[in-house]
């Protein structure tokens, strides 16, 4: 077990790279997104809700060859990067990105829920007092909806954490680079006595996941 444990640490080590800095990057267009979305209406309100949770709806596996079809060097996207020495698909970085694309409607959805269970009277008071859209924000909307937050924070963490379909589509199955737990799982059981790894790998991303559930549940309970 302790072998199995050092011969994966790389494989862990770059999950939990992943997750945390699509997290990271999420963290402030998820709290931006949320609070917008949590407006009754404005203007294209439905088309970005569409496109943000457009990825929802469809196969992660579709997802990430969308990605692929964006940033390839078919696609004038991908073409004028490539000009600038950027290639993307197959990449640490196309990991992150197809990570973020599949985790930050989950996030968002958390936050755009806890800002929109906040009273509507305490804002409105606040605006009476002359206080700005900013200052709101900073001392009424972020600490009475935190807990929310946080909580869409661990969902999106755990979602990039154990996403398959989307990267294994865009970033691909390489060693030391874009290999996930969850592409390791399934690399390990099309080889020759890689069961072993494979259930390893398995057990240790139950225990993430029921880590982080446990931590989320926490949060949300604080909110009632």
């Amino acid at each position: 077990m302790k072998f199995l444990f050092i011969n994966e640490l790389p494989t862990i080590f770059i999950s939990l790279k992943i997750a945390l800095l699509s997290t990271i990057i999420n963290f402030p267009i998820a709290i931006f997104l949320g609070n917008k979305l949590s407006q009754k209406y404005f203007f294209g309100k439905i088309i970005i809700e569409s496109i943000l949770f457009f990825p929802l709806v469809i196969p992660p596996v579709a997802t990430g060859y969308m990605l692929l079809l964006f940033f390839g060097s078919k696609s004038s996207f991908g073409y004028f990067l490539s000009t600038l020495g950027l290639e993307i698909p197959f990449t640490f970085c196309a990991a992150i990105i197809a990570s973020i694309t599949v985790s930050l409607p989950i996030f968002v959805r958390h936050v755009r829920v806890s800002i929109s269970s906040i009273e509507k009277s305490l804002i409105e008071v606040a605006y009476n007092y002359g206080l700005s859209k900013t200052a709101v924000f900073k001392n009424i909307t972020l600490p009475l909806s935190y807990n929310g937050i946080l909580s869409g924070a661990l969902f999106a963490f755990i979602r990039s954490l154990g996403e398959f379909g989307a990267t294994m589509m865009f970033a691909g199955n390489i060693n030391n680079e874009t290999r996930t737990i969850s592409i390791a799982i399934w690399h390990y059981l099309q080889v020759p006595q890689g069961e072993k790894k494979a259930i390893f790998l398995l057990f240790f991303s139950i225990l993430i996941g029921l880590t982080v559930l446990i931590i989320s549940e926490i949060f949300l309970l604080k909110k009632f």
